[in-house]
């Protein structure tokens, strides 16, 4: 890559695994913070190659490290840790920056400027057998990092920028919350009786504020799925439930791990001004957005015995809700964008058993010309979209006796809200 600057958090290390008839896993420990990372460049600078960006400006959360794993007659994972959080990036683009320039830029995105959490530790396993009884239970997953807010500024006259090859973005900026740590699961077998509790999954972290206020900038992309520009928020994953599988001679008794809760994506504030060209598909001119996270997956369960199998599914959780999005141009008599034209605004995203997230409320404001080329490459989409919900989690039970099994419950989809698009000397033109 041409010009980087970045700030990493170190990633925790996991716990220990535990062995004997009393078994508890050590805890991981948690990811170190990325700090604030800052750069501007108002000269020239060409990358060649795969995946040579231009410009880097980022920060990253370290990882949390995974629970260790248990067994024993009785046995507990240990609890993943925390994701560390990311810090501010500022980004400040000028100058002329060309990626790929001898045509072999794939992946080479002309200025990428992240903010993104570092994901949560995973739950330890969870292991127990017994000639009379046997109880596990897996470690709980870690909490998600969140995202730090990221800033991208024009930088003297303006800017230039240029890609040349596929997959490669010419601006990008997004902050990303980190996903949740998934629930550890567990296995127990017992003579007479078992009992399997799956760990829970954790909560992602949530996105933050992308502030994008370049007023003058020329950016062309030339191969297929190479967005102009793309600004988003968006929040982590929730963490799944773990598992539980038990089998006895005479009572079984599995409970899957409830879900974590899908991250937030806040608020998008965008100005720009200049000209956006796309020439292949798949590439759009300008996208906005803010997405929640999907809320993770509930744990399944099977239990069987020859008497008494009972086995509950974790719940799904709730989509993260999706933040405001505000896209505005800088100016009149700005260059036309080329692409596609479409908006988009606020879907709320039905959700399988957690509720889904909601999408806030779009302002879109804009005055040019749009003109599309290439399939599927909108000129301009600006939405809030609420990350799905989680499913439940299956249950399967098997007895010669009385058998009980409750899956996980589903949920309401999330609401969308309202959307304006404004514009009084927009053409479109389509080829």
């Amino acid at each position: 890559s041409g010009l980087v600057v970045q700030s990493v958090g170190g990633a925790g290390g996991s716990g220990g695994g535990a062995f004997g008839l009393f078994g508890g896993g050590g805890a991981g420990a948690d990811g170190n913070n990325g700090g604030n990372a800052t750069a501007t460049n108002t000269n020239r600078i060409t990358t060649n190659g795969i995946g040579a960006i231009g410009m880097l400006v980022e920060s990253i959360g370290g990882g949390g490290g995974d629970g260790g794993g248990a067994a024993g007659i009785v046995s507990v994972g240990g609890i993943g840790a925390g994701g560390g959080t990311a810090g501010t990036v500022t980004a400040n683009v000028g100058g002329e920056i060309i990626t790929g320039s001898d045509g072999s830029g794939d992946g080479a995105h002309g200025v990428l400027a992240q903010s993104v959490g570092g994901g949560g530790g995973n739950g330890g396993f969870a292991l127990s057998a017994g000639p009379i009884a046997a109880v596990a239970i897996g470690g709980g997953g870690g909490t998600g990092g969140n995202g730090g807010v990221v800033n991208v500024n024009q930088a003297g006259a303006g800017a230039t920028v240029s890609t040349h090859g596929s997959s490669a973005i010419g601006i990008l900026a997004q902050s990303i919350g980190g996903g949740g740590g998934n629930g550890g699961g567990s296995f127990a077998a017992g003579g007479i009786a078992s009992v399997s509790i799956g760990g829970s999954g954790s909560a992602a972290g949530d996105g933050d504020e992308v502030n994008y206020n370049v007023g003058n900038s020329h950016v062309t992309t030339s191969g297929a799925d190479s967005i102009g520009i793309l600004v988003q928020s968006v929040g982590g994953g929730g963490g799944n439930g773990g598992f539980a599988l038990g089998g006895a001679g005479v009572v079984a008794v599995g409970v899957g791990g409830n879900a974590g809760a899908g991250g937030i994506g806040k608020k998008v504030d965008m100005t720009t001004g200049g000209t956006v060209e796309t020439s292949q598909a798949r590439s759009a001119g300008i996208i906005a957005q803010s997405l929640g996270g999907g809320g993770g997956n509930g744990g399944f369960v099977v239990a069987g015995s020859l008497g008494v199998s009972v086995g509950v599914g974790g719940k799904g959780s709730g989509g993260g809700d999706g933040g405001q999005v505000f896209f505005r141009t800088a100016g009149g008599g700005n260059g036309g964008f080329v692409g596609t034209f479409g908006a988009i605004a606020n879907l709320g995203i039905g959700g399988g058993a957690g509720a889904a997230g909601r999408g806030l409320a779009v302002d879109a404001t804009y005055n040019g010309s749009v003109e599309t080329w290439e399939q599927r490459s909108a000129g301009i989409i600006v939405q809030s979209i609420g990350g799905g919900g989680g499913n439940g989690g299956g249950v399967i039970g098997v007895g010669l006796g009385l058998t009980v099994g409750i899956g996980g419950n589903g949920a309401g989809g999330g609401d969308a809200n309202a959307a304006e698009y404004r514009s009084a000397t927009t053409t479109i033109t389509t080829h």
